[in-house]
Order: structure tokens, then sequence, then C-alpha cells
């Protein structure tokens, strides 16, 4: 799913965001961390981000251990789930405070071995994250006109995520009620 995400490459090999680096450097540091060398993913961790601040939550997979070692139990179920949520909460303060850009969705995709279903979901939010450049395509600029497309078609596409979301959760809850 990594290798072949349209926004991935489009937004990570195409258009060379150094997100690529830090969502891989965080990838391979979390491969380590599985398989026991915590000094290296740990490394890989710092890498990833000082390379993007907006990586810096995978920092904490390899800290909270280290900091919280008597409650291993509660941190393995509730760390990473904290942590991606913080990750969000990052993307969403960048988005309010700056532009929302696509490139800023990468760093979801660290997380793709703890959350593969999630972030599948989200697939109809990229897709709109990569239908936003339609604008300047169309009109050749960055104009007022053409920002407030760009924020219309994402915020359609979120829209439609989150519907699809709800319209999931209902429909599994009533199976399951049957």
């Amino acid at each position: 799913m990594f290798a072949t995400h349209p926004l991935i490459i489009i937004e990570g090999l195409i258009n060379g965001h150094n997100d690529m680096i830090a969502v891989s450097l965080g990838l391979i540091g979390i491969y380590l961390f599985e398989k026991k060398y915590n000094v290296w993913s740990r490394i890989l961790f710092l890498f990833s981000a000082g390379i993007k601040y907006v990586t810096l939550p995978i920092v904490l997979i390899g800290i909270f251990p280290v900091i919280l070692s008597r409650a291993k139990n509660l941190i393995k179920r509730y760390e990473i789930k904290l942590l991606f949520c913080f990750q969000i909460a990052l993307i969403l303060y960048l988005c309010w405070t700056m532009e929302i850009q696509s490139w800023y969705f990468l760093p979801l995709f660290v997380y793709l071995p703890f959350f593969p279903n999630f972030i599948e979901k989200l697939n109809i939010l990229f897709f709109g994250l990569l239908l936003s450049y339609y604008p300047f395509i169309r009109f050749g600029d960055w104009a007022t006109k053409t920002v407030a497309f760009k924020h219309e078609i994402v915020f359609a596409a979120l829209f439609l995520n989150i519907a699809f979301f709800l319209f999931k959760y209902i429909l599994t809850y009533v199976w399951r009620k049957k």
C-alpha cells in the first residue's frame, strides 16, 4: 500500500518533498523497533523528526517504553493511538494556521503498520488532496479565487470521508444488532 499509493507517488516522489525521507526513516525505525534494535530505531526516529518536525510524535514511540516501563500493558494499548491522534492534531494545526498542503498528510503513512485499515479508509480525503491541484492547473496561478476553490475541494473530500466513516459505522452497528 505504501509503495503504490498515489499520494506517496505524487507528493513524495514526483514533487520531491523531504517529507518522503522523514516518512521512510520513520517506517524503517518502526521496523527496527519491532525487531528489538532499539538504539538504531531511536536514531532513525530522531533523524526523521530532524528532517521534518511534523514527524516528531514518531520519536515518542521509542521513548514511551523507557519513561513508563512499569505500565507496559497500558502503554502498548494506548501509546500508538495517542501518538496517532497527536500526529493528526499537528497536521490540523498546520492546515489551520498556514495552508492546506497535500504533503502535510504524508506522515500519516508512518502509522501504516499499526492502522492499515484506517489509513486505507482515508483514500477519499487523499484523493481530494491530489485533486486540489486542479484549480492551479485550470487557472494558472494561486489567486484568491483559486485558493478558495482548492479549499472547497479539500473540504468536500473531507466531508465525504467523514460521511463514509459514519455510514460504515452505522451500517456495522445495525448489522451487529441483528
